[in-house]
């Protein structure tokens, strides 16, 4: 909604400002038509007195039909600009209600629910704005977390549902799942999928360079990324699973003030940890 909100600001100000200057360049072009025929008709021919009052008439119907040739242009372009926005909106409500749709086939072989998908996603925007992004680069993240672990459609389930610790070749092969998401989304040059493709990729890597799969460390990490991290790991100690219980309050908060600058970007795990109350709202709020 605050996206809407914004492009429709953006919108309307993009109206204003084509007005205005349609109306200057109008007035600049036919104001001096206008005068220079109404100089030529009641001047030179109708041998009328060189004074300001004769003039007065054409230039304010120069002004008024600049002003309404303005007003057609603008009404054109409210008209052809309100069709676009119509068109990119519809196309950005497909691309994520496909996008919800795939993360949703995704999360049930793991026994989530629609409701972490929101929850993450949720997170992710806040996170995004605390951290001061632009409203774009929050709109592509909050859009594109849902999609983080769709590659694990291909890990075999005897390894996704194992009630109990992974072997460390189990392990390997879950960590499969970051490069077939990548790989999949990758091939999009769609913005919200190419973004997926990247949080796909990079949320399981560490700030100290020990995650997985490129071993990438700090700033090297996508901020997309570096986001999701915090949100998936926050929503999973936060829920149950057939692995484990869910963790209380206290020992989230202490997870992640022991795990900053090692498993997560420091500077986010302060926004969180500063605005924890707001992030657990989230989790209350959308709770299966």
């Amino acid at each position: 909604m605050d996206e809407l909100n914004r492009r429709g600001a953006a919108r309307d100000d993009a109206v204003l400002q084509f007005g205005l200057r349609s109306f200057g360049v109008t007035l600049v072009i036919v104001a001096p038509l206008m005068v220079a025929f109404a100089w030529f008709n009641m001047v030179h021919r109708l041998g009328l007195p060189l004074r300001l009052d004769v003039f007065i008439g054409p230039i304010l119907v120069a002004v008024l039909t600049s002003a309404a040739v303005a007003a057609l242009n603008t009404l054109h372009f409210v008209r052809i600009h309100s069709i676009e926005q119509t068109k990119l909106r519809e196309l950005n409500e497909t691309q994520i209600e496909v996008i919800v749709t795939l993360s949703e086939v995704a999360e049930s072989r793991c026994g989530e629910t629609g409701a972490h998908i929101k929850r993450v996603a949720e997170y992710c925007r806040l996170l995004a704005e605390l951290a001061g992004l632009p409203a774009e680069k929050v709109f592509l993240i909050t859009s594109a977390a849902p999609l983080h672990d769709i590659g694990k459609v291909g890990t075999p389930d005897h390894i996704l549902l194992k009630p109990g610790k992974l072997t460390a070749e189990e392990y390997l092969v879950m960590q499969e799942h970051a490069e077939i998401g990548y790989r999949v989304l990758a091939k999009s040059t769609k913005p919200i999928l190419q973004t997926a493709a990247t949080i796909a990729r990079n949320h399981h890597e560490k700030w100290d360079g020990s995650g997985y799969p490129q071993r990438l460390r700090g700033e090297a990490i996508a901020i997309e990324g570096r986001i999701v991290a915090v949100a998936d790991v926050f929503d999973a100690l936060g829920t149950e699973r057939v692995y484990k219980k869910a963790w209380t309050i206290e020992q989230i908060r202490a997870h992640f003030s022991e795990q900053a600058g090692r498993h997560f970007d420091p500077r986010l795990v302060q926004l969180f940890l500063e605005n924890f109350d707001r992030f657990d709202a989230i989790r209350k709020q959308y709770a299966a």
